[in-house]
């Protein structure tokens, strides 16, 4: 598999690049001018900020390959960006590519439907003092799942802190009258996301035929990748 990485010098692309290449697949760079050489390319993997994943898209477009993005905190240009190749090639945009983190999400999906509305609901997420978004995607994601699921439910209420290289933690803190609930992930090493991210490119790129242009969700892969998670 030929990968074209957008952020491939950041924290998140050197661990893509690394595994990637452990891995034995092919990475080609894409620069920040958004020009890249060669001829055949099987999927774009982006880790970058807003300007790199509009180049990102540009280029799944030109070569008419599946995209795959991690980058969180877009704006309105990269979002629209999103979009557009979303109308000529498969897109998966999530804000967390970590098994674990899809599984939590789906717990909380169940658990929220039959949470009363006299719960409320906490967000703490934890990351290194170099991120720059607060709350983070997944802790918004998490709030989306709980909004979605409660009955009635409040606002949620985020926290969030910055500090060292902590890779991510999360917890969700279901609270009611005598009881709460609380659900966390915590990332030991960026290696996860990365995996994650790989393993949905190899799947992309393995069902590419069968695959309509648009945005997939994980729970879409799911179905493509013949049940289960999209990991595997």
């Amino acid at each position: 598999m030929k990968i074209l990485l957008c952020g491939s010098t950041g924290r998140m692309g050197s661990v893509v690049r690394r595994i990637a290449e452990e891995k034995g697949h092919g990475i080609v760079p894409l620069p920040r001018t958004g020009t890249w050489d060669a001829a055949e390319l099987d999927v774009a993997i982006d880790f970058s900020q807003s300007a790199g994943t509009i180049a990102a898209a540009k280029a799944a477009m030109a070569k008419n390959i599946p995209l795959i993005s991690g980058t969180t905190s877009l704006d309105d240009a990269a979002r629209t960006a999103i979009a557009e190749a979303a109308v000529q090639v498969p897109v998966v945009q999530e804000s967390n590519f970590s098994l674990g983190v899809y599984l939590l999400m789906r717990a909380l999906d169940a658990m929220a439907k039959d949470l009363p509305q006299e719960f409320s609901a906490d967000v703490l997420e934890m990351h290194h003092r170099h991120k720059r978004d607060a709350p983070s995607g997944t802790a918004k994601e998490l709030a989306k799942i709980i909004g979605q699921g409660m009955h009635n439910a409040g606002p949620v209420n985020f926290h969030s802190i910055r500090g060292g290289e902590i890779c991510g933690i999360h917890e969700v803190r279901l609270i009611g009258e005598g009881e709460w609930i609380s659900l966390t992930h915590s990332a030991l090493d960026r290696s996860i996301y990365a995996n994650g991210a790989l393993r949905i490119a190899e799947l992309l790129v393995r069902h590419r035929r069968e695959m309509a242009p648009g945005r997939y969700g994980l729970e879409e892969l799911c179905h493509i990748g013949g049940g289960g998670t999209p990991f595997f």
